[in-house]
C-alpha cells in the first residue's frame, strides 16, 4: 500500500498526496470535503515532520518531532492546550511507549506546547495501532498555535509517513495493515468445522480490538476470492440527477470512456440542514416504514430503472457492472455487483445533500435473495451503518457447511444448499463453483465470517422456520458471528431470530419490533434496547436438532485488549 517517499512542502500537498491527487492540487480539499482539521493517522518510515495542522481547534497542535516506533501508539501527555501530543516512548511491537493518558496536560488558553511523538499508527494520543509494518512515523513538526486555534507551524520532511483513514470507507484497507494472499481452491485446507474468524492468514489470532480493522480487511479479500468474486473498484466518476416529480434519482458511473446509468426511487427526505437517515430496500420490502426514516427503493437485478447485474443463470451477469468493467468483472457474481451499485447510491447521496438524506446514516434491507445481497452490501461498504437481512437462508446467514450437512442427513432438496444454488442463479462468483459441489469443507471461511465483516456496525438477522431456508444453518451463522461481536464488546449490535413458520417475506410482529428497535437506535440515535435478540423459536423439521454451537465451532473467542480503532457510533 506504500506510495514510497515523497517530499511534502505544505499541508495542501500532504492532503493531495494522501487522497491520490497531484501535488499542489487546489481542488483536493474541495473534493475531499474536509475542513482544515484532517483527522489523519501517520504510519510508516521515519523522519521528523508530518501533519501539523489543527486549524479551528482552540490552542491545539498535533504533536512534535518524530521518534522511533513500530506499531507503537501514544506516549505521555505533554503540557498542552488541547494538544494530543506528548513524549512518546521507544517502541517495538508494544502497544505503547509510556502511554499515560496521552491527551494533553494542563490547559493553557493562549498557547500550547507540543511534545515529541513516537507514533506508529498513532491516533491523537489514543492507542489505535493497526497491524503495523513498523518504521518510525510522526504526527508533526514543531510549531505552536495561538489562542483560538490557528494553524500550527509546518513540519519538516515527512519521510515515508503515510496518512490514512481508519474507518467508514467503502474499500477500507488501512495502510498500516499487511494483508496476506487469499488461499485458492488448489491449496485449500479442509475443515468440517466453521473456520476461525479471529485468525489472520499468517496463522496469528486477533489479540487487540484495534487490529480488527486489519483482520476485517483481510477476511473481506478472502470472502471475495472464494465466494463472491471481486467487488469492482469505484468508477472514475459518479454523477446524479434527481427528478422531483417522479421521485427518481438517476446515477451515472463512468469508467474510461464508458458511462452507464441506473435509477432508484427516493422520497422526499429532510433538508440539507436537517437530513434524515434512510433505509435502502432491495427489490421491494414488506417491512413497515418507520417515522423519520426515508425508504429508498433499489431494484438491482432488473426493471425500468436499469440493471446493475441480472440475477439469472448467465455468465457474466449482464448489466451496468459488466458493461463498465468487462473482463475484470467476468468472475464476479451478481450479489457483489449489487453491492457495488449500493456504494454508488451512497456516493450520489454524498454529492447531493440537498436531497435531505443523511449519507452517514444508511441502512440496507432485503428479503430472500435480496437479503443475500443486503449482507454483501453491508459486509463490503463500511458506510452502511445497519444491515437487516430477512429470510436470506443459505448464502446469507446460512453456513454452506451446515446446509450441505443437513441435506446429506435427509433434507435433500428441501433445503437450499451450495450445489443447488449455483444452478439456480449467478449470485456467487465463478470461483465459488469449485467449492460448491461436494467441497464446502475446503472453503477458507463460511457465511458466519461474512456476517462478522459488518462489525463494528449493526446487523439484524431475521429467519423463518421454512425448510428451504435452513433455519438451523442460518441460526448457527448468526451465533458464530455473534462471538466476534461479543469479543469486540459489541454484543448489543447484533441480533439473530428464527421465528415460527410463516409466509415467506411476511414480517411477524416480533420481527417488526426488532427492526424498529435497531433502526431507532442505530439510524435515529434513540435509546432503544437492542441486546438479547437471540432466539431459535422453531426449526420443526431440521435434522440438526438439538442445536449445539460447539458441534460446528472448534475455536473460542479470545479476550481482546484495548479499544476499537474506529467506532461508527462513538
Amino acid at each position: 500500500m506504500s506510495r514510497g517517499k515523497v517530499h511534502v512542502t505544505s499541508r495542501r500537498d500532504l492532503l493531495a498526496w494522501a487522497l491520490g491527487y497531484p501535488m499542489g492540487s487546489v481542488a483536493c480539499a474541495q473534493v475531499a470535503g474536509l475542513s482544515d482539521e484532517y483527522h489523519l493517522v501517520s504510519k510508516g518510515g521515519g523522519g521528523a515532520g508530518g501533519l501539523t495542522s489543527s486549524g479551528g481547534v482552540a490552542g491545539g497542535t498535533r504533536g512534535g518531532s518524530g521518534g522511533t516506533g513500530g506499531p507503537s501508539v501514544g506516549g505521555t501527555g505533554g503540557a498542552a492546550g488541547e494538544s494530543p501530543g506528548g513524549a512518546g516512548g521507544d517502541a517495538g511491537a508494544d502497544e505503547a511507549g509510556t502511554s499515560g493518558s496521552s491527551n494533553g496536560g494542563s490547559s493553557n488558553a493562549g498557547s500550547s506546547n507540543a511534545g515529541s511523538s513516537n507514533a506508529g499508527s498513532s491516533n491523537a494520543g489514543s492507542s489505535n495501532a493497526g497491524k503495523a509494518t513498523g518504521g518510525s512515523g510522526t504526527r508533526g513538526g514543531a510549531g505552536g498555535s495561538t489562542g483560538g486555534g490557528t494553524s500550527a507551524g509546518e513540519g519538516g520532511g515527512a519521510g515515508a509517513g503515510e496518512p490514512e483513514v481508519i474507518g467508514g470507507e467503502e474499500l477500507n484497507v488501512p495502510d498500516a495493515c499487511v494483508l496476506g494472499t487469499p488461499p485458492t481452491f488448489a491449496n485449500a485446507v479442509e475443515s468440517t468445522h466453521l473456520p476461525d474468524p479471529f485468525k489472520f492468514l499468517d496463522g496469528n489470532r486477533l489479540k487487540r480490538k484495534a487490529d480488527w480493522q486489519c483482520l476485517r480487511a483481510e477476511l473481506a479479500q478472502v470472502a471475495q476470492a472464494s465466494i463472491y468474486g471481486q467487488k469492482m473498484p469505484p468508477p472514475d466518476s459518479v454523477t446524479a440527477n434527481y427528478d422531483g416529480v417522479a421521485g427518481r434519482l438517476t446515477i451515472s458511473a463512468t469508467v474510461g470512456s464508458t458511462t452507464r446509468s441506473f435509477s432508484v426511487g427516493i422520497p422526499a427526505g429532510g433538508s440539507a440542514s436537517n437530513p434524515v437517515p434512510a433505509i435502502i430496500a432491495i427489490s421491494g420490502s414488506n417491512v413497515p416504514s418507520i417515522p423519520g426514516v426515508a425508504k429508498i427503493a433499489f431494484s438491482p437485478s432488473g426493471g425500468a430503472d436499469g440493471v446493475v447485474a441480472a440475477s439469472d443463470k448467465t455468465w457474466p451477469p449482464s448489466g451496468v457492472v459488466n458493461d463498465l468493467y468487462g473482463n475484470a468483472a467476468a468472475r464476479s457474481g451478481s450479489l457483489i455487483a449489487w453491492a457495488w451499485g449500493l456504494s454508488r447510491i451512497i456516493d450520489a447521496l454524498e454529492l447531493h445533500p440537498e436531497l435531505g438524506i443523511d449519507a452517514k446514516r444508511i441502512g440496507v434491507l432485503g428479503c430472500s435473495s435480496a437479503a443475500k445481497g443486503a449482507i454483501a452490501m453491508g459486509a463490503f461498504d463500511e458506510r452502511v451503518k445497519l444491515t437487516i437481512a430477512q429470510e436470506a437462508g443459505t448464502g446469507g446467514p446460512g453456513c454452506w457447511r451446515l446446509s450441505t450437512l443437513e441435506s446429506d442427513l435427509g433434507q435433500g432438496n428441501n433445503i437450499q444448499h451450495s450445489s443447488g444454488i449455483i444452478s439456480e442463479a449467478n449470485w456467487q462468483g465463478l470461483d465459488f463453483q469449485a467449492y460448491a459441489v461436494g467441497e464446502n469443507d475446503k472453503l477458507p471461511l463460511d457465511q458466519h465470517t461474512v456476517l462478522a465483516l459488518c462489525a463494528p456496525r449493526a446487523l439484524l438477522i431475521l429467519e423463518n422456520d421454512l425448510d428451504f431456508l435452513g433455519p438451523v444453518p442460518s441460526y448457527c451463522g448468526g451465533k458464530a458471528a455473534s462471538l466476534v461481536y461479543e469479543a469486540l464488546g459489541l454484543a448489543d449490535r447484533i441480533g439473530v431470530s428464527v421465528s415460527a413458520n410463516h409466509g415467506h417475506c411476511i414480517v411477524p410482529t416480533s420481527h417488526t419490533q426488532y427492526i424498529t428497535a435497531f433502526v431507532n437506535r442505530f439510524l435515529l440515535g434513540l435509546g432503544d434496547m437492542t441486546s438479547g435478540v437471540d432466539e431459535l423459536v422453531s426449526a420443526s423439521s431440521s435434522k440438526l436438532l438439538p442445536f449445539v454451537l460447539g458441534d460446528y465451532v472448534d475455536w473460542s473467542a479470545p479476550t481482546l485488549s484495548g479499544s476499537l480503532a474506529w467506532d461508527p457510533f462513538a
